[in-house]
């Protein structure tokens, strides 16, 4: 259920009062009418945003705020540049001596090729289709040979009362 700002306002002052959880809670109840109460969680998050920022609004300042998550360490814009320069000078290099020379461990080099660089690796896509073909041109004079040869065999086998078979078995 998402919290309006009346009610978000109400928990912020009452907790900034009362510094109690359950007594935020309580009286929560009681004005709003609602069994449903924000959780402890939710609340110091509010009173956490209202200490930062003045508001417990949702605001999307990026310079004042910073992003929440885990920072990019290695995927840095000049991490990223070195890999795009390295690939720029060489680019049949293999990530394993990519990685030894910029002293970027090899995933995060290989994560750089494809997530910022948007690089993958080459697959030969033509190959299966030239054996295919390849197996067909054979099978075809394979084909031609048997029936254009069909009668001297015959004619072999005739002569020999099926005697050109006996090295086979």
């Amino acid at each position: 259920m998402p919290w309006t700002k009346e009610q978000k306002v109400f928990c912020v002052t009452t907790y900034l009062e009362t510094k109690s959880f359950k007594t935020v809670q309580a009286k929560y109840r009681r004005k709003f009418h609602i069994n449903n109460y924000p959780q402890k969680s939710q609340i110091y998050r509010w009173v956490h945003k209202f200490k930062a920022t003045g508001s417990v609004n949702n605001i999307n300042k990026k310079a004042e705020t910073p992003k929440s998550g885990r920072k990019l360490t290695v995927r840095s814009p000049d991490s990223v540049n070195a890999v795009r320069d390295s690939v720029g000078r060489s680019p049949k290099k293999s990530i394993r001596r990519r990685s030894q020379e910029l002293g970027i461990s090899r995933s995060s080099v290989q994560r750089i090729l494809i997530k910022d660089l948007h690089l993958y690796p080459y697959r030969i896509q033509i190959k299966h289709k030239l054996i295919t073909q390849n197996i067909r041109a054979i099978r075809k004079e394979e084909c031609v040979k048997v029936i254009d040869n069909f009668a001297r065999r015959l004619q072999v086998c005739l002569q020999r009362n099926g005697g050109h078979l006996e090295h086979v078995f």
